[in-house]
């Protein structure tokens, strides 16, 4: 995990965040909620265009030797099967999606937006495989370069659209779906090499075996970030859901840490279980620990200045969504652990098709609760929501991994960190709220109490710098090579 987040890329693939003060100065609130409900719907049908076979794309690439004929023949399988479904399915939601799009989505035209959601999706598909190709043989120099061009070219773009032209939420979507085109065509260019151009019906079988059933897998996480946004659309207004989107922005800052984390950590999980299952088995559960405890004070950072982060990057209209930021942050702290969980289900072939019924249920309690807390509680009870469906889905998945994928995790240091985060919360969260202490001086105190909490930590042996340097070891000498 370490040496992705320490990459200068992680910050600028991720620099659309520094889009807000421009939303904010330049758009309404009504706009910025059309292009938060325009990328999910987007992000949505991307997964249906996939099918699944990202996954197995990742599953099987190492039964292959690299570059190999058979390992041609299985690429070109996958990219030719979803150019051919992905072209067809993108003209007829073109040509007749829109009475399905009038239901789903209420007060956004179908043309221009949904037609741009349709396309961003068909062009996202074969750029995601690339990258996660180049992610597989940790190629991390062409990844980065990639997503710098991505994130660097969008933000120019949407900066200029929005800005001098004054083109609305367009001058968000449209450099999004320019962008993937060109980086679409770009990604076929670059996949040649590794490709024969044969469809070998066999391995697409195989392939859409394994895939398919995470189609409701993933189907159902972005469904539950498109739910809450649709729900409060037709409760409320998009208004409101401009509100929640840029609440949602700053929490979201949670959810790129440990899904960047993840994507370092899976490609060396794989390689060193599938070396040897039973020795990898304590590694992955003291990693683990040092995981949580990543995600634990990162989620405690933001949560405790959620507020500021609204007052420095919005303005008083946006203050409502503190609460929001702070809720979703540990929503995200969950969906990190689910995804810790969901590592050891999708390596065992038969156990992965049962992963679905894990998020269909989290997705399930959220759209219930959705529909029972956006009447009264508005963005509030959006977010509990959320928070309350991801940890069904971790608590699911936990009970689920570990009985055919037992790992004794330290559990008495997981309590003790439990603990000390519930601590450092209230402390943060409430209790120095009473005090009405000057701005300044609340985050000396804020800061202290983190400082306070890392060292006692190590105090009580939760923290060993020794195990940690052993543990990065490990994974320096077992991270799969550079191709």
């Amino acid at each position: 995990m370490r040496p992705y987040i320490r990459e200068p890329i992680f910050l600028i693939r991720h620099s659309v965040f520094f889009l807000i003060p421009i939303y904010v100065a330049h758009l309404s609130r009504g706009e910025i909620g059309t292009i938060g409900i325009v990328l999910q719907v987007s992000a949505f049908l991307g997964i249906l265009f996939t099918s699944g076979l990202n996954y197995s794309w990742a599953r099987f690439y190492y039964q292959n030797d690299y570059r190999d004929e058979n390992q041609k023949t299985f690429l070109s399988s996958i990219i030719l099967f979803l150019m051919g479904f992905g072209l067809l399915f993108a003209l007829l939601l073109t040509f007749f999606g829109k009475p399905i799009m009038a239901v789903m989505v209420k007060g956004i035209d179908f043309d221009p937006y949904m037609i741009l959601a349709i396309w961003s999706a068909f062009f996202m598909v074969i750029f995601n495989l690339k990258q996660q190709l180049f992610r597989i043989r940790q190629q991390s120099i062409a990844f980065g370069a990639l997503s710098i061009l991505k994130s660097a070219l969008v933000l120019i773009l949407s900066i200029v659209l929005i800005v001098g032209f004054d083109f609305g939420s367009l001058g968000r979507l449209i450099p999004e779906i320019g962008i993937l085109g060109v980086l679409f065509a770009l990604s076929l260019v670059l996949l040649h090499k590794d490709m024969n151009y044969r469809i070998d019906i066999s391995s697409l079988k195989k392939s859409l075996k394994y895939g398919l059933p995470f189609i409701p897998h993933t189907l159902t996480v972005i469904v539950m970030g498109l739910a809450d946004k649709l729900i409060l659309n037709n409760y409320h207004n998009l208004a409101t859901v401009g509100v929640f989107q840029i609440a949602v922005q700053f929490g979201s800052i949670m959810s790129l840490i440990v899904i960047s984390s993840n994507m370092a950590y899976n490609p060396f999980f794989l390689k060193i279980v599938t070396e040897d299952k039973e020795k990898a088995k304590p590694v992955i559960a003291k990693l683990t620990k040092y995981a949580v405890l990543f995600y634990s004070f990162t989620a405690i950072l933001i949560s405790s200045f959620a507020r500021e982060l609204i007052l420095v990057f919005t303005n008083a209209d946006y203050i409502e969504g503190v609460q929001v930021i702070a809720i979703f942050v540990f929503t995200f702290f969950f969906f990190g652990l689910y995804q810790l969980m969901a590592n050891k289900i999708m390596f065992e072939q038969k156990a992965a098709r049962n992963i679905a019924f894990f998020t269909i249920i989290a997705g399930v309690v959220n759209i219930l609760l959705n529909f029972y807390l956006i009447p009264s509680q508005g963005m509030i009870g959006a977010s509990i929501a959320s928070l309350v469906s991801n940890i069904v889905l971790f608590l699911a998945s936990f009970i689920y991994a570990q009985r055919f994928f037992k790992i004794d995790y330290p559990y008495k240091s997981l309590f003790i960190l439990f603990i000390i985060v519930l601590v450092v919360l209230f402390f943060n969260l409430y209790l120095i709220n009473q005090f009405n202490l000057p701005l300044l001086l609340e985050i000396v105190c804020k800061l202290v109490s983190v400082g306070i909490a890392f060292i006692a930590l190590f105090k009580v042996g939760v923290i060993n710098k020794s195990e940690y340097q052993n543990i990065m070891d490990i994974y320096q000498k077992h991270k799969p090579k550079k191709s």
